[in-house]
């Protein structure tokens, strides 16, 4: 079994989520076999565009939590070392997304159902994306105490506006498809995931049709320069998760009770001088 089937044909590679029964989330299995597919195709000249895709009936319902439990459980007893591990743990991560933000080819996402957490940071990744009626998206790690640092903040602010942006990643809200539209995340919306993954195999085989070196350097003239930024962001963003993840534990716990968490105030520190 494997976390994500690839396939090429005409040209056109597509790399799709295989694991239906749990609504596509990524575990252990798809962060192992996500570069090993990312180098399959770069190795690949006949391939000149990607469509990314999932099984079932939604995208992708985020990042496994038994995987993030796994790498928590893993982590040192001494606290520096601890940081550590998990700084270089995250940075796997974030690497594995940049590297399919950076695939010499365009990536074409087809989006159905739920796209949420790390999901919709997944198809953020992607150069175009489009969606089914029934698709609905939501970056929700401000919900439970987590700076999002796989790249949906960098990311989702420059697909959509600044103010659409910071609201959606301030109060970690759903959105549909219709919003996802409006705001031009999403190019088109159609009435089924068929429709959606029939769509994106047409613009990939336009994109294929033509000259690979020229699409090649305009996707790097577009996204290179871009991508290296976001990266720094990316690294800052782990780090203040490091620092400052003790809310993602008071959520957590919350969450395990079926309550509503409860933040303490920030300390500022005694008042300046009047």
């Amino acid at each position: 079994m494997t976390a994500i089937n690839l396939s090429a044909e005409e040209g056109i590679a597509e790399l799709v989520l295989s694991n239906p029964q749990r609504r596509n989330s990524l575990d252990a299995e798809f962060w192992a076999d996500l570069p090993l597919k990312l180098g399959r195709i770069a190795a690949d000249p006949g391939i000149r565009a990607v469509v990314l895709a999932a099984e079932g009936e939604h995208f992708c319902s985020g990042i496994d939590l038994g995987f993030v439990g796994g790498l928590l459980a893993a982590a040192s007893e001494d606290s520096g070392r601890a940081r550590d591990r998990m700084n270089h743990d995250i940075r796997r991560l974030q690497d594995a997304f940049l590297g399919l933000e950076r695939c010499r080819v365009p990536v074409i996402a087809a989006v159905q159902g739920g796209c949420i957490g790390a999901g919709l940071e997944l198809a953020c990744t992607a150069d175009i994306r489009v969606c089914s009626s029934d698709a609905f998206f939501q970056l929700m790690e401000v919900q439970v105490g987590l700076v999002a640092d796989l790249g949906g903040l960098q990311r989702l602010a420059r697909q959509v506006p600044p103010g659409v942006a910071r609201e959606l990643v301030y109060t970690g809200r759903r959105f549909s498809a219709e919003e996802a539209l409006r705001w031009g995340l999403v190019n088109q919306v159609f009435d089924s995931g068929a429709d959606t993954l029939a769509a994106a195999r047409a613009i990939a085989g336009q994109i294929a049709a033509n000259s690979p070196l020229t699409v090649r350097y305009t996707k790097e003239a577009l996204v290179g320069e871009e991508s290296l930024t976001i990266e720094r962001q990316l690294r800052q963003a782990a780090l203040a998760n490091l620092a400052f993840g003790q809310d993602m534990v008071t959520a957590l716990q919350a969450m395990a009770r079926g309550k509503t968490a409860d933040y303490p105030d920030l300390d500022l520190g005694p008042p300046a001088a009047e």
